[in-house]
């Protein structure tokens, strides 16, 4: 009985042993209390400011931290007394890629390409290059050149050989830069201006020779291409190309659109009035920054002198018909006239002349065709008049 109580009280032992070692093991010490320092202030030397002098050089910025969180560790929000350094505003991964004074200025001074002015600049050298190249820029030339962003492209056609560059820049900070960087020089004038406004034959005329014509350069902000090409493209007189740099879909559409196609459109028509366009060279979006989505061409319009255009009584008239023509394009041809008060009868004589179905709709027509349409209804509209006038 002894031994069996014995026994009995060993176990009771070991198992309350082995239950507060297995409690032991399973217990967690209790968190010490973090003891969160002060907020503190940070020196910053040679921070960015708001100053238009560019970044400070002499001068500290004071830069607050956040109150560090959990272990000591910032939270990463900062408040700086001056902006912070722009965005998207590197020379992307090109061998060829070039950046000028004014390039340097603008990032120093943290300056970003501004979006609402469409600002993509050129930065690949050899585009320029080639850009030189398909305008045919040479010594003694007068240069228009639109948007000449941050300078590269107007040094190359200084290099070219130019008489006169005239850069248009509506940027008044670049503009300004620009005419810093070329002060002194009599080969290069920089106007801040928007180009959609400038008087072409006043501010060009002074530089050309008798009998001579200037070749316009231009990186176009897409969102401003057609206006530009309808302030150009008449001025024939003015110039004797036009080399544009255009998003690639604009520059198919403009130059190989023909009749029948879904991109066949009014502008088309005027392209083609004025000028002989041609793709010379496509350029890839890596060659710009900051880098747009899609990629560009550069077109040269080979333009027409006035007595070269086709014979109509009235430009303005016969692109009133054309653009009166596409404003219904799912529309027959012959409704949309009629809508405009063509004579109906000879809508359909006119059509049947060209050899064209009486139901034919606008982009079934190509620019002879139109003209002769032109000159069919303007003929029957002299003709009542002059009836009109005699009675």
């Amino acid at each position: 009985m002894h031994t069996e109580a014995g026994g009995e009280a060993a176990l009771s032992d070991r198992k309350s042993s082995n239950r507060e070692h297995r409690e032991s093991a399973g217990r967690r010490p209790k968190k010490a209390a973090v003891v969160e320092p002060p907020p503190r202030k940070l020196r910053v030397e040679k921070g960015f400011t708001s100053s238009e002098d560019g970044p400070s050089t002499s001068g500290r910025d004071t830069v607050e931290s956040a109150r560090p969180g959990k272990n000591g560790r910032g939270t990463g929000a900062f408040k700086t007394s001056g902006p912070k350094p722009p965005r998207n505003f590197s020379a992307p991964r090109n061998p060829n890629a070039e950046r000028s004074a004014v390039y340097e200025m603008l990032e120093g001074r943290g300056k970003a390409p501004k979006k609402s002015l469409g600002q993509n600049f050129v930065i690949d050298a050899d585009v320029i290059r080639r850009v030189v190249a398909a305008a045919g820029v040479g010594p003694g030339d007068v240069v228009l050149e639109i948007g000449p962003g941050t300078g590269n492209l107007t040094k190359a056609l200084a290099e070219a050989g130019a008489a006169k560059v005239i850069s248009v820049e509506k940027d008044g900070e670049l503009a300004a830069m620009l005419a810093t960087a070329w002060e002194g020089s009599d080969q290069v004038l920089v106007e801040e201006a928007d180009v959609l406004r400038w008087p072409f034959e006043e501010r060009l005329r002074p530089f050309l020779a008798p009998g001579q014509r200037a070749k316009c350069v231009a990186n176009l902000p897409y969102n401003i291409t057609t206006s530009a090409l309808k302030k150009l493209l008449p001025l024939g007189s003015l110039f004797s190309s036009c080399t544009l740099m255009l998003q690639e879909e604009a520059a198919e559409r403009l130059v190989n659109a023909s009749p029948g196609d879904s991109e066949y459109r009014a502008m088309s028509f005027f392209v083609n009035f004025y000028a002989e366009p041609r793709i010379s060279f496509r350029v890839g979006k890596a060659s710009f920054t900051p880098q747009p989505k899609c990629d560009s061409a550069v077109v040269v319009m080979g333009m027409r002198r006035p007595d070269e255009w086709p014979e109509v009584t009235s430009a303005k008239a016969f692109f009133s018909l054309v653009n009166v023509a596409f404003g219904g394009r799912r529309k027959m041809l012959r409704n949309s006239l009629q809508a405009s008060q063509h004579d109906p009868a000879a809508i359909s004589e006119a059509l049947e002349e060209l050899g064209l179905d009486v139901k034919a709709r606008p982009e079934q027509l190509s620019l002879s065709d139109f003209l002769t349409l032109f000159r069919k209804l303007e003929a029957v509209r002299i003709s009542k008049k002059t009836v009109v006038q005699e009675a």
